[in-house]
């Protein structure tokens, strides 16, 4: 796959901070392009009247990354039982946070035309626990 592959993504973001749970589903239009072993999901996230821009980048060693470029700037690192540092950009300023990543299982793979990944993870500001996240994410060629 060298070129783009149009694909429609459906996700679903689930929040836990401090017992509360929220939860935000998506489907967008977005492109799968593989480069090397390397393969690359991009779509646009809309949200009422913000648009998004979202990368995840699966890794031939099972590393997921997820980038968010909008009002606020994130990219997050995901490895099974591992903690990633980050840094988290607002127009307020940025922070340093922990990505403990708890549950990481991706069926992906170069050349497939659809593809799934399940990514469980808790976001620490030194010794303050954040909250608790879980992604579901589905692609599909169109």
């Amino acid at each position: 796959m060298t070129n783009d592959l149009s694909v429609t993504v459906n996700l679903k973001t689930s929040i836990r901070q401090e017992g509360d749970l929220e939860t935000f589903s998506f489907t967008e239009t977005g492109s799968l392009i593989q480069m090397g072993d390397t393969l690359y999901l991009r779509y646009t996230e809309h949200q009422g009247e913000y648009a998004t821009p979202v990368v995840f980048k699966f890794l031939p060693d099972g590393e997921v990354s997820l980038k968010r470029s909008g009002q606020s700037q994130s990219h997050l690192r995901f490895k099974t039982d591992q903690s990633i540092p980050t840094r988290y950009a607002t127009g307020q300023g940025s922070m340093l946070l922990d990505v403990h990543t708890t549950q990481l299982t991706t069926d992906v793979m170069p050349n497939q035309t659809t593809g799934t990944a399940t990514i469980s993870y808790e976001l620490l500001a030194g010794p303050t626990h954040l909250g608790e996240y879980t992604v579901q994410l589905h692609f599909q060629a169109n």
